[in-house]
């Protein structure tokens, strides 16, 4: 811990995977709560953590040659990024295409998508 810098790393490093995890979860408990399918919630889980199997050698290999915390920093700018994008994303289809109110009372999940 006498490491300049060290702390603040460390302790963003903590947050930003704590705040990973919870989207994760987040993520797959949406899935269940509006489909009801354990199947999809597993595929939902699946490809959300894929892509960074497929490209953990290459940012390993990256992490060594070139600066590790301004990687991690670029990767949570990305991560955070792609995260409000979803979220804005969600917020706009939020709609219902019935004519009259109290659609959340009288259709399926369908319409809300």
């Amino acid at each position: 811990m006498r490491v300049p810098g060290f702390p603040r790393l460390y302790a963003g490093l903590l947050l930003g995977r704590v705040a990973g995890t919870v989207v994760t979860v987040a993520l797959v408990l949406f899935v269940l709560t509006r489909y009801h399918s354990p199947q999809l919630a597993g595929a939902t889980a699946f490809f959300a953590i894929f892509p960074g199997l497929l490209v953990s050698p290459l940012a390993g290999a990256l992490l060594d040659r070139k600066g590790r915390a301004r990687l991690v920093v670029l990767d949570y700018v990305i991560a955070a990024v792609s995260v409000g994008m979803i979220a804005g994303g969600v917020r706009r289809q939020d709609g219902c295409r019935h004519s009259r109110g109290g659609c959340r009372a009288r259709c399926t999940a369908d319409c809300l998508l």
